[in-house]
């Protein structure tokens, strides 16, 4: 919403709108490439800060190619237009959305094995899992690693003890740092597009528009 309402008052008082795209796609790579750091220990402020940011490079995106679209129509096309963009923005959105959520729980799995593999052998892991009050928690463990299933219901995971449930915490962690950096390079490779963009000044109102009949 911060990136949309800034973008549209600066299209206003500009009368220009490359800028925009070039800025939001730059912004999204650089916030996408930082996020591959996160892991089981980064602070949620960090995580604010950077999800804040990817929305403003995504508000100096979205609307801004709508206008620009809308720009380089006749008037007479402009409904074919607009509708053209929210087609492919949907298109992409929903096989964009399959293909990362694949590539994470495609490789969760692994992950979070590996983790537990590496945590089993620490003395602060063995203390947990030997520590009466988390017999509740290595209960729900031991339940969710046996069944194909168990971790589709994971709200119990806030009230567990941190030690033990870290490893599945990490596997998540590091899954999704893989799907950031993919993300980072695809979106790069839109800054080569904004940066194509015609750099057009707006449309007077009513320029373009059919004569009117007499």
């Amino acid at each position: 919403m911060s990136g949309s309402i800034f973008s549209g008052r600066l299209i206003s008082k500009t009368g220009t709108y490359k800028k925009l795209p070039v800025a939001g796609t730059i912004i999204l790579t650089i916030s996408l490439a930082l996020m591959t750091t996160f892991n089981a220990e980064t602070s949620y402020w960090w995580i604010a800060v950077l999800s804040y940011a990817f929305g403003i490079g995504l508000g100096g995106v979205l609307q801004p190619l709508v206008i620009a679209v809308q720009n380089a129509v006749s008037m007479k096309d402009l409904g074919v237009a607009t509708s053209s963009v929210t087609l492919f923005r949907q298109l992409g959105a929903t096989v964009g959305t399959a293909a990362f959520i694949s590539i994470l729980f495609g490789r969760v799995g692994k992950e979070t094995s590996d983790s537990f593999a590496t945590a089993v052998v620490q003395p602060e892991y063995q203390k947990a899992l030997q520590d009466p009050a988390n017999a509740e928690t290595v209960g729900l463990l031991q339940a969710a690693q046996s069944s194909p299933d168990g971790f589709d219901d994971t709200s119990w995971l806030a009230s567990a003890n941190r030690v033990l449930i870290h490893p599945i915490l990490e596997g998540f962690a590091n899954s999704m740092s893989l799907v950031f950096f993919i993300g980072a390079i695809v979106v790069s490779f839109s800054i080569i597009f904004a940066v194509m963009l015609p750099n057009n000044k707006l449309k007077e109102r009513g320029e373009g528009a059919a004569p009117a009949a007499h």
